[in-house]
Order: structure tokens, then sequence, then C-alpha cells
């Protein structure tokens, strides 16, 4: 009896004993929590990498959008072309944005060509094949050659504050442009005034006036149909082309080359032409320490004082030449010839087919040949013949000023940029992109306006066109070989950079671009229908071409030689109209 008892004793205490139990319990939680983890972090991991890998698959899709359109654009210009990007490395691939591309170009008959695009990201890929046809009516889809320059406008130009117009090909190791001499061209269909310290590195061609005042410089020629000016110590170091009258006034301006008119030269206040002179018109000069390094040729008088003249003096009416004169040449004419005043030399022989005077003060090393009378013989040391029968000079030799021929700003077929943003994606209201991070633009077409603020980077990765207006604010890179197209204003202010890395081009159908940014801006920028102003104090690297531009401060415009050859989506010569080769869309599709 007492052994059944101890039994069930026992019995009762292992059935009341539950520590274990609760340590079972515990693990088996523990085991179905961590296994619910495991699989929340699994489902979570797989999901991240899908949404990642969704990301980079919609940025190849357009960064092969771009490289069609990056091939688009280089068939425009030449549709023999070898589908070789100038920026590509070695394998073929194209750097844009966090990817690249390649492109496969093979030619098909009845002038069409078919185009192969893949965008990579990482794992991602997409590929788009495009088949393109070149319509033309005998133009040969070159750009404009108003794109030559490195500001040009339809107006008049001022250049003011210490702006510097230059050329330049590209960086060296350090990021510094490597300089073009002489190809910071600049055009105006209205008056070019360069004042203060203003330098232009090139060529000036205008139809009008131009004004060159303190210690401004032209370091090319100067091409225009109406006057030049120069004053103070300013310079013109090539020629001067002109169908007005040319004026060198101030103790240090001069022209370093030649100057061709069919109006008047007049030199004051010390000025200088250091080449030789053709005037249509007479020539002035009235001071005693002003010079002439080459022959003066004039349809019309020649009254000069104090002058050195390195060359002969040439007239098809009368020169008179008063005191303080030094020619190192000699004279003729078909008129007459009056030598007065004192200290005066010619080294060689004078000729008229008029009367000569010559005045006590003057000598004259060489002979004297007159169809008239000659008074003063006793200055000439050499011989004198008057009286004589047949015409001695057959007159001056004028050069011939044509005038410029002025080049044309071409309409910006918006029909076309309209296409070529329609081939991605499309908005149809105003569009904001905000915030931070990275994003491929382009191509996109936006049915309003275009804001970009944050420090979003902006790669432009093909056409862009906005029928509203653009404001780019915020900082962050704006880069890529993109176009932007807006039929309103164009705005760029804030801290935003646009990269060396690429040209895009910006360009207002209608209205204005206004740029407010300290930053250097590399970019084709063309407006010509509005103003371009410059008043943030960042450089402009590229190119300048508007109805009207202006800036102020110690801005620099560095014209890109390389231009024509970039590929660059800009209008073609003729802008659209009959004659412009086209390139035509046949087909599109995504390749799997």
């Amino acid at each position: 009896m007492k052994l059944k008892n101890y039994k069930n004793r026992k019995i009762k205490v292992l059935l009341s004993n539950q520590s274990g139990m609760a340590l079972l319990t515990t693990l088996i939680f523990t085991f179905v929590i961590a296994t619910l983890a495991v699989a929340l972090l699994t489902m979570t991991s797989n999901d991240i990498k899908l949404s990642s890998l969704q990301e980079d698959s919609t940025k190849a899709f357009y960064i092969a959008e771009s490289g069609v359109q990056r091939s688009i654009k280089k068939l425009k210009n030449d549709f023999e072309w070898d589908g070789i990007f100038d920026d590509q490395d070695e394998e073929g691939f194209v750097v844009l944005g966090d990817g690249t591309f390649t492109v496969e170009i093979g030619s098909l008959p009845s002038d069409q060509v078919q185009l192969i695009s893949t965008g990579r990201v990482n794992k991602a890929m997409r590929k788009i094949k495009v088949l393109v046809e070149s319509t033309s009516s005998g133009g040969d889809g070159e750009i404009s050659s108003i794109f030559k320059y490195a500001i040009a406008s339809k107006t008049d130009l001022g250049t003011g504050g210490d702006i510097i117009i230059e050329a330049y090909s590209g960086f060296d190791e350090s990021g510094n442009p490597i300089i073009v001499e002489g190809e910071g061209n600049v055009y105006a269909q209205g008056a070019v005034n360069v004042p203060g310290s203003c330098t232009i590195d090139g060529d000036v061609n205008t139809l009008d006036e131009v004004t060159i005042t303190g210690s401004g410089q032209i370091k090319g020629n100067v091409n225009t149909d109406s006057t030049v000016y120069l004053s103070g110590s300013s310079i013109i170091s090539g020629d001067v082309d002109a169908l007005g009258t040319v004026t060198v006034s101030g103790g240090g301006s001069k022209v370093e080359g030649n100057v061709y008119t069919e109006g008047d030269v007049v030199i004051a206040s010390s000025g200088k032409v250091e080449g030789d002179i053709s005037s249509g018109g007479t020539v002035t000069s009235n001071s005693w320490s002003s010079e002439v390094g080459g022959n003066i040729d004039a349809e019309g008088d020649i009254n000069m004082t104090g002058n050195i003249v390195s060359g002969n003096i040439n007239s098809n009416q009368d020169i008179t030449l008063n005191g303080g004169m030094t020619v190192n040449g000699g004279i003729n004419t078909l008129g007459d010839i009056n030598l007065t005043g004192w200290g005066s030399t010619i080294q060689e022989d004078i000729k008229s087919n008029g009367d000569i005077v010559i005045g006590n003060g003057w000598v004259v090393y060489g002979d004297v040949y007159a169809n008239g009378t000659v008074s003063g013989k006793s200055n000439v040391q050499g011989t004198v013949y008057e009286n004589l029968a047949e015409p001695l000079n057959q007159g001056a030799t004028i050069a011939a000023c044509e005038g410029f021929i002025p080049d044309d700003f071409p309409v910006i077929d918006s029909e076309s940029y309209m296409t070529e943003a329609q081939m991605g994606e499309s908005q149809d209201n105003d569009y904001t992109i905000s915030g931070s991070g990275a994003l491929t633009l382009g191509p996109i077409f936006i049915d309003g306006d275009l804001y970009v603020g944050g420090d979003v980077d902006i790669t432009l990765g093909g056409t862009v066109y906005v029928t509203g207006e653009v404001v780019v604010q915020g900082s962050g890179d704006f880069n890529g070989p993109g176009t932007i197209v807006a039929d309103g204003d164009i705005s760029f202010g804030g801290a935003r950079d646009i990269n060396p890395e690429a040209m895009p081009v910006i360009m207002s159908v209608n209205g204005d671009i206004n740029i407010n940014s300290a930053n250097d801006i590399f970019a084709i920028i063309y407006a010509p229908n509005g103003t371009v102003s410059n008043h943030g104090g960042g450089n402009i690297y590229g190119s300048v071409i508007a109805n009207n531009y202006t800036q102020n401060g110690s801005t620099k415009v560095y014209y890109y030689t390389a231009l024509a050859d970039s590929g660059a989506n800009l209008p073609p010569e003729g802008g659209g109209e009959a004659g412009e080769a086209t390139i035509s869309v046949i087909s599109w599709q995504e390749v799997y």
C-alpha cells in the first residue's frame, strides 16, 4: 500500500513540474519568429532587387533611346556616317548617365539605314531597332553658317564690361581651355560697340557701324557695310574693310593691318595705320605724330599734316601735305600737289598730271615730274621735269570693297524637334523635377512648363520639347548631349553646372534665354526671336546666337571650334525650308 502511494505521489510531482515546458515553448516561439524574419528579409531583399532592376531597366531603355537620337543627329549631318562616336571607348561604349550605350549601323537599299541601339545599366539591358530614311530635295543638311560665331545678333551688339571673346578646342589635363587664336568671331546685323578693356580674339562682321573705345581690342579683321571708329588706345589687329568712313583717333589707337573703304579715312590725335590705306573718298590727317606704315591710295583729295608715311601717296585728285611730314616713298596724283610748312622730306619721285608747289621747308630727294608747272625747284635734290605733254599717271589703285554678306538665322523646325521628343515620354501638363539623386531626361515631350529644382543631377538623353517655359534652378549637374527646345522663355539660375562632358543645345523658338548663374555654362544657345542675357557672371563655352545679346561684368565667351563636327542637334542651313536634307523614321521597335 505504501509503495503504491509513493508511485502515485511521484507521478503527480512529475506532472506538476512545468519548467521544461516553458523552455521548450520559448525555443519553438523563437524559431518561428526567426523563420518569419528571414522570410520577410528575403522578400524585402527580393523586392529591392526587383525594384532596382526595374529602375535600371527603365534607365537602360532611355539610354538606348538616347543612342538612337544621337545617331539620327549624326546622320542629319552626314548620311554616310560610319556609326563611330567621338566619345566612345575602344569597345564602342559611350558613357551616358549611370550606364552606357552602343550602336550598330547597317545600310540598306533606297537611302535607308538600320540602327540598333543597346543601353546598359548594371545588369539591365534594353535594345531598340530603328529604320530611318534620308529624304532630300537638294540640300546637304549642314548646320547653318551662323553657328561659326561665338556671338551673333540680329540687332546692336554692345560688349559691355570687360568681356573677352575667344575660342577653344577642348581642355588640357588641368581642366583649362585650350585656346585657338583668331576664332572668336562676332557677327551683328546692327552696330558693334567694343568699350573699355573688351577683347574680341577674332573677326567682327556687321552691317552697321563698329566703335572701339578705351583699350578695347579686336584681334581679327573688321568687315562692315558702315563706318569704323577707333579712339583712346583701342586696336584692330587685322584689316578693316568698310563701306563708310574709317576714323583712327587717339594717342594709342591703331589699325595694325590695312584699311580698305569706299568712304573717307580720318587719322587724328596720333592715330596709326600700320598697313596700306585704300580709300574711295578722301584721306585726312591733322596730327603731328600719326603714322601710316604702307601706301596711301585715294579716289579723292589727300590732306595730311605732321605724319610719317612709309610708302607711296597716290590720289586721283589733289594732294596737300603740310609741315612735319616724312614720306619714305614717292607721290603720284592726277591732280595738283601742294607741299607747305617746314621740316618735311620726300625720299622718292614726285609725279603730277597738274601743277606742283614745293615750299621752302621741304626737301625732295628724288626727281619731280609735272604736266603743269613746278614751283620751288631749289628744294629738289633730283631733276625737275615740267610742262610734259604725256600724262604721267594712271591714277590711284583703289581696292574693291564689296561689303559684308549677311548670314541667315535659320528657323527652328518645331515639328521636327517635337517628333524627336515624342519618340520617348509624353507629359500632358507641367513637369517638375526636384529632390536629389540622378535622372536621365529625354527624349520627352512636355505640353506645359518644365521646372528643375533641388540638387538632382540631370543627364540629357535626347530631345526635350516644352510648349511652355523652362526654369532650371537649384544645384547639381546638367549634362549630356541632348537638346532642349521651348516655345517660351528659358531661365538658368542657382548653382547648377552645365558640364563640358557633352555640348547640349538650348533653344527658344519665340522667347528669351536668361542666364543668371555664376557657374560656367557649356552649351550652344539659340534664341532667333528673343534676347539672350548673361548677367550671372559665369562664362559661356559654346556659342550664343540670338536676336539680341546682353551681358555685364567680366564675362568670357569661348567659341567651341569643333562645333560643326560635334553632331549637335542644330537647325541646318536654310532652317528646314526646301532643299534641306532630313531624316525620317520609318519604323521603331524594341528588340527582346
